[in-house]
């Protein structure tokens, strides 16, 4: 029996292989070639409907098939003239087509049609900056970022229109703002160097310059400018520094990077920089960045507790930090190494003790040798019982260190600014014995203390051959 053509119709929409493919054709995780089969099977059983040629032309953008993208986008947009994804999406396949007089026309259409999406603005002022109209593309961009200010991409397209308007300052601040919002993007951080540079804003072009460097050691324009701009054989003077917990309400923003030691003798760098002027790359480059927020509080006797905010990460990585309260808020010498709520093992300290170097002051150093030992107290259960502990023994010795501390002063450049400090650096040998297994804890650290802080600006924390190296953005609060 042959059925009409309209409950023929019903019976196909209807089927489940048609409902399979209308959510394939939807499906934007999918290959291209798969939604594009699908999209074109939904299409041949109902050919009137605008949503399927809308999707079937996202799958050609994605497939970078910009002719056959136009072609079923215009069909979706002759059958639905306010079909809100196909004119969104044909849009852009103008912008790839280099029609961008026609892609401002679906932008302005869009504007009409729903006017707080910031998007569409931001797509209306890069159109309208690839037409050469940047007073158009401003004015499109402001209204972007008034709908959302932390849409990185509108930034850095106000930046670009702003630098081909010359004016440099205000394009500065506009790659500035787009670097707040991923700190970690060199493309950004390069634009705001740059257009500083030529705006002759050092103080603003080298924040911008002093992350570059650390996220690529290998730019080696970069590190003489920056050694230029801080200066060399100046003159620092300090005045005698007492130890004080920086305020509790003082948070301070770090970079951070974590990274490869680097073995190279001073021999071999200077022939490998030669190397580097002519793009290659001899230094090691960090595996993993982030940017987090610190601040302290007193933990009792001399110990700080930190607390750590997470702001932003490269590769998925943490901030590299000793998790345990630390020594008046630099030397980690806490340790837990079975995890939270086990004994800490703290250093019971001989006749020597790291506060001698206090008040700080150039010159100032201590050594000697202190004993680890599991806190019973602190961690009860069956880790203090594989460490020693009993109920009647309070402290069990489980190692031998020795250490020692020099204090010196040097000028040092962060992206917060050019600091007189107090370099504290701490070197730490020594071995934990738990259970007959010996294990080394060596470290080195230094830390650059600003006085006007009451802590630090700056942080090399090395324990093998991988560093960690923390620098202060600015103060929070």
């Amino acid at each position: 029996m042959k059925l009409p053509g309209t409950l023929l119709l019903v019976c196909v929409l209807s089927s489940p292989a048609f409902a399979d493919d209308r959510a394939l054709c939807k499906d934007d995780d999918l290959e291209s070639a798969k939604r594009i089969a699908a999209c074109q099977s939904v299409i041949e059983a109902n050919s009137t409907d605008a949503e399927p040629h809308a999707r079937l032309g996202d799958a050609y953008l994605d497939a970078e098939q910009i002719p056959n993208a136009l072609e079923a986008l215009n069909l979706a947009v002759e059958i639905d003239p306010n079909q809100i994804f196909a004119l969104e999406r044909r849009s852009v396949a103008f912008n790839e087509a280099d029609r961008h007089s026609e892609a401002e026309q679906d932008l302005e259409r869009l504007i009409q049609l729903v006017p707080d999406q910031d998007w569409y603005h931001y797509r209306l002022g890069y159109s309208r900056n690839q037409l050469g109209n940047h007073e158009g593309a401003l004015t499109a961009l402001d209204q972007a970022i008034e709908l959302d200010g932390d849409y990185y991409w509108s930034r850095i397209e106000r930046g670009r229109t702003l630098g081909r308007m010359d004016r440099d300052e205000e394009a500065g601040n506009s790659y500035a703002e787009a670097a707040r919002i991923r700190p970690l993007s060199t493309s950004a951080h390069t634009q705001a160097n740059r257009h500083f540079g030529w705006a002759d804003i050092p103080q603003r072009q080298a924040y911008h310059a002093r992350i570059l460097y650390t996220l690529d050691p290998n730019k080696l324009t970069l590190r003489d400018w920056l050694q230029e701009y801080v200066g060399t054989d100046v003159a620092i003077n300090l005045t005698p520094l007492d130890w004080a917990p920086p305020p509790e309400v003082q948070e301070i923003r770090y970079f951070q990077i974590f990274a490869p030691v680097d073995a190279r003798d001073d021999v071999q760098k200077s022939i490998e920089d030669l190397i580097n002027w002519f793009g290659g790359r001899s230094y090691p480059m960090p595996e993993t960045a982030s940017v987090y927020r610190r601040s302290y509080a007193r933990a009792g006797g001399e110990d700080l507790t930190p607390f750590m905010t997470v702001e932003h990460r490269k590769n998925g990585s943490p901030p590299r930090h000793p998790p345990q309260d630390v020594f008046r808020g630099l030397f980690q010498l806490n340790v837990q190494p079975f995890g939270p709520g086990t004994p800490v093992i703290a250093p019971v300290w001989g006749d020597t003790l790291p506060t001698q170097i206090w008040p700080l002051r150039d010159g100032a150093s201590a050594e000697g040798t202190a004993t680890f030992t599991a806190m019973c107290a602190t961690g009860p259960g069956m880790s203090a019982i594989l460490m020693g502990c009993r109920p009647d023994v309070e402290t069990v010795p489980l190692g031998q260190i020795n250490w020692n501390v020099d204090v010196t002063t040097d000028r040092i450049h962060v992206p917060m600014g050019i600091f007189d400090t107090y370099k504290i650096s701490f070197t730490q040998r020594g071995n934990i014995t738990i259970l007959g297994k010996t294990n080394s804890f060596d470290y080195d650290a230094s830390y650059w203390v600003a006085p006007e802080f009451n802590t630090w600006v700056a942080s090399i924390f090395t324990v093998g051959d991988k560093y960690s190296y923390s620098q202060a953005m600015e103060v929070v609060n």
